[in-house]
Parts: structure tokens; sequence; C-alpha cells
């Protein structure tokens, strides 16, 4: 691998975790790289900019997928992957978060059964999501772990029309939250 190549190759989309180590070692627990492999993507993460992960380069280098991070993750947590792309998303759930609010805290609502929302995100360690929808939906969040590529697929097709504001919005809250 060769870092100038893979940080130009980059997806625009956010890093999984700042501190992905635990994830890069997750990967490797479970066969889908090698220890010469995550050796090389944490020293080259080390090499690349703040925000480039050892994670991040190990997608841009296609050694694993988003799908294959998701899985491991889910997995790690005890949650349930969803294939957001075989999954029939229910209107009235949808309707709970505004574009603004999926885009900004990258979450998509999948259905609403009484008082529990199921949800997928990317991160299920993201504890500030997860207690702001809760809070503000006065709703229990039952969380699925989707991949980071299914995720924006979703958002692309059920709530364009508020990327940008959302990534303001998420522009601010990083802000905020540092």
């Amino acid at each position: 691998m060769t870092a100038i190549k893979l940080i130009k190759g980059l997806p625009k989309v956010p890093a999984i975790h700042p501190k992905d180590d635990w994830l890069v070692s997750l990967l490797l627990e479970s066969n889908l790289i090698t220890s010469v492999q995550a050796q090389e993507a944490r020293e080259e993460a080390k090499l690349a900019t703040p925000d480039i992960s050892a994670v991040d380069l190990l997608l841009a280098s296609k050694m694993v997928t988003s799908a294959d991070a998701a899985k491991v993750k889910a997995l790690h947590f005890g949650a349930e992957f969803i294939d957001l792309k075989k999954t029939r998303l229910d209107s009235d759930a949808l309707a709970n978060i505004s574009a603004v609010r999926a885009h900004a805290y990258r979450v998509i609502p999948i259905q609403t059964s009484g008082d529990i929302l199921t949800i997928a995100m990317a991160d299920p360690t993201d504890l500030n999501t997860l207690d702001t929808f809760s809070h503000l939906l006065k709703m229990k969040l039952d969380v699925k772990v989707a991949s980071e590529d299914d995720l924006q697929w979703a958002l692309d097709k059920f709530y364009s029309s508020g990327k940008e504001e959302g990534e303001d919005l998420r522009s601010e809250l990083r802000l905020a939250w540092t």
C-alpha cells in the first residue's frame, strides 16, 4: 500500500471512528485482513492527515468493504446488521426524522412499533446521537448497524432534500462536541 494513492482515492464520507484501532483489531480477529495489512494500515494512518484512519485506508484500498466493517461492529456490539438496500422502510418511521437531522446524525429510521423506533446507523457507539433521538422523539430506539455505503445510499434516496443543511448541521455539531 502507498499512503498517497490511498488518500487520494478516499470517498468523501466521514471516517468510521476517529480512533478505530479497535475495529482494525476486530477485522484482524475475524480474518478479514492479515496482520501485515493491519500493521501497514496503522502505519500509513499515522502519516496521513488526522481525519484519515487505518480503517479508512483499508476501505479505500478495498481490503475490506464497508459491509465487512459494519458486520464486525454489529457482532461486537451485539446488534443486528441490516442491509438497507434489501429492507423495506416504513413511511411512518421515515416521517419521524427530518431530512436535515437524518443527514446530520447519519441515521435512517426503519420502522416504528408502539414507542419503539428502529433505526440504522453505521456507528452504534455514537451515544450522542442515540441520546438525542431518544430524547427528541420520546421513543425507545432499536439500533441496527448498516454499512456506511448503504447508509449513504438510503440518505440519498429517502432524504435527498436535506443533504446540504444536514451537512452544515453536522459540522456545527462536530464543533460543539469538540
